[in-house]
Protein backbone atom coordinates (compact mmCIF):
# COMPACT_ATOMS: atom_id res chain seq x y z
CA UNK A 1 0.00 0.00 0.00
CA UNK A 2 3.00 2.47 0.82
CA UNK A 3 4.70 1.79 -1.75
CA UNK A 4 1.85 2.26 -4.32
CA UNK A 5 1.24 5.91 -2.93
CA UNK A 6 4.94 6.22 -3.89
CA UNK A 7 4.45 5.49 -6.68
CA UNK A 8 1.51 7.71 -7.42
CA UNK A 9 2.95 10.43 -5.91
CA UNK A 10 6.41 9.87 -8.25
CA UNK A 11 4.34 9.65 -10.85
CA UNK A 12 1.72 12.94 -10.47
CA UNK A 13 5.32 15.20 -9.09
CA UNK A 14 6.42 15.80 -12.93
CA UNK A 15 2.94 16.39 -14.00
CA UNK A 16 2.76 19.14 -11.21
CA UNK A 17 6.15 20.62 -11.82
CA UNK A 18 5.58 21.27 -15.56
CA UNK A 19 2.08 22.57 -14.97
CA UNK A 20 3.57 25.12 -12.55
CA UNK A 21 6.26 26.21 -14.55
CA UNK A 22 4.64 26.66 -17.92
CA UNK A 23 2.04 28.52 -15.58
CA UNK A 24 4.95 30.30 -14.35
CA UNK A 25 5.77 31.14 -17.81
CA UNK A 26 2.76 31.85 -19.78
CA UNK A 27 1.55 34.22 -16.63
CA UNK A 28 4.93 36.61 -17.29
CA UNK A 29 3.72 36.75 -20.93
CA UNK A 30 0.04 37.58 -20.43
CA UNK A 31 -0.01 39.31 -17.54
CA UNK A 32 1.55 42.78 -16.65
CA UNK A 33 2.50 43.34 -13.40
CA UNK A 34 1.38 46.47 -11.56
CA UNK A 35 4.69 48.09 -11.59
CA UNK A 36 5.78 47.72 -14.91
CA UNK A 37 5.46 51.29 -15.75
CA UNK A 38 7.50 52.78 -13.18
CA UNK A 39 10.51 53.42 -14.11
CA UNK A 40 13.53 52.04 -12.10
CA UNK A 41 17.46 50.47 -12.51
CA UNK A 42 18.40 47.49 -14.65
CA UNK A 43 19.40 44.86 -12.72
CA UNK A 44 22.61 44.43 -11.48
CA UNK A 45 22.79 40.74 -11.83
CA UNK A 46 20.17 38.20 -12.90
CA UNK A 47 20.55 36.03 -9.33
CA UNK A 48 20.97 39.01 -6.98
CA UNK A 49 18.53 41.77 -8.49
CA UNK A 50 19.48 44.87 -7.35
CA UNK A 51 19.58 43.44 -3.42
CA UNK A 52 23.19 43.71 -3.11
CA UNK A 53 22.94 47.74 -4.32
CA UNK A 54 19.63 48.74 -2.36
CA UNK A 55 21.11 47.01 0.98
CA UNK A 56 24.89 47.07 0.41
CA UNK A 57 27.43 49.17 1.84
CA UNK A 58 26.98 52.29 -0.46
CA UNK A 59 23.23 51.92 -0.20
CA UNK A 60 22.74 55.48 0.49
CA UNK A 61 24.82 57.02 -2.13
CA UNK A 62 23.16 54.47 -4.72
CA UNK A 63 19.54 55.77 -3.24
CA UNK A 64 20.40 59.49 -4.31
CA UNK A 65 22.05 58.78 -7.27
CA UNK A 66 18.75 57.11 -7.96
CA UNK A 67 16.52 59.73 -6.84
CA UNK A 68 18.90 62.43 -8.90
CA UNK A 69 18.08 59.72 -12.01
CA UNK A 70 14.54 58.60 -11.76
CA UNK A 71 13.30 60.74 -9.18
CA UNK A 72 11.69 60.33 -5.61
CA UNK A 73 9.90 57.39 -6.43
CA UNK A 74 10.95 54.37 -8.55
CA UNK A 75 10.70 50.58 -8.50
CA UNK A 76 13.91 48.02 -7.99
CA UNK A 77 13.73 44.14 -9.36
CA UNK A 78 14.13 41.18 -7.38
CA UNK A 79 15.64 38.24 -7.20
CA UNK A 80 15.86 35.74 -10.54
CA UNK A 81 14.64 38.72 -12.61
CA UNK A 82 11.26 37.81 -10.98
CA UNK A 83 8.41 40.07 -11.91
CA UNK A 84 6.90 39.13 -8.83
CA UNK A 85 9.16 40.36 -6.97
CA UNK A 86 9.35 44.35 -7.84
CA UNK A 87 9.54 46.74 -5.04
CA UNK A 88 8.25 50.09 -5.32
CA UNK A 89 10.59 52.39 -3.23
CA UNK A 90 9.29 56.01 -2.72
CA UNK A 91 11.36 58.79 -0.98
CA UNK A 92 8.40 61.55 -1.17
CA UNK A 93 6.84 62.76 2.19
CA UNK A 94 3.45 63.12 0.80
CA UNK A 95 3.58 59.53 -0.77
CA UNK A 96 4.63 58.31 2.55
CA UNK A 97 2.08 60.09 4.39
CA UNK A 98 -0.61 58.06 2.46
CA UNK A 99 0.91 55.02 2.84
CA UNK A 100 1.46 54.96 6.41
CA UNK A 101 -0.81 57.63 8.15
CA UNK A 102 -3.49 59.03 6.17
CA UNK A 103 -5.02 55.69 3.98
CA UNK A 104 -3.33 52.96 5.50
CA UNK A 105 -6.22 50.54 5.39
CA UNK A 106 -6.12 50.86 1.73
CA UNK A 107 -2.92 49.57 1.35
CA UNK A 108 -2.44 45.51 2.02
CA UNK A 109 -1.01 45.13 5.82
CA UNK A 110 2.46 43.78 4.81
CA UNK A 111 5.07 43.58 7.27
CA UNK A 112 7.88 44.64 4.77
CA UNK A 113 6.02 47.91 3.82
CA UNK A 114 4.63 48.88 7.14
CA UNK A 115 7.64 47.58 9.16
CA UNK A 116 9.05 50.43 11.52
CA UNK A 117 12.84 49.84 10.34
CA UNK A 118 11.60 50.86 7.03
CA UNK A 119 9.96 54.06 8.72
CA UNK A 120 12.50 54.69 10.89
CA UNK A 121 15.16 54.48 7.22
CA UNK A 122 13.26 56.37 5.78
CA UNK A 123 12.70 59.04 8.41
CA UNK A 124 16.55 59.08 9.05
CA UNK A 125 16.85 59.81 5.36
CA UNK A 126 14.90 62.45 5.23
CA UNK A 127 16.01 63.93 8.60
CA UNK A 128 19.51 64.11 6.77
CA UNK A 129 18.22 65.76 3.66
CA UNK A 130 16.54 68.44 5.42
CA UNK A 131 20.54 69.18 6.92
CA UNK A 132 21.71 69.12 3.82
Amino acid sequence: MVDSLITAILRTLPIFAATWFAWRFLRRLFVKHPLADIVGPPSDSWAAGSLLSIIGPDAWSYHDKLIKKFGKTFRFTGMMQSTQEQALYTFDPKAMHHIFVKDQHLFPGDRRVHSRANFESARKYFVMQRKN
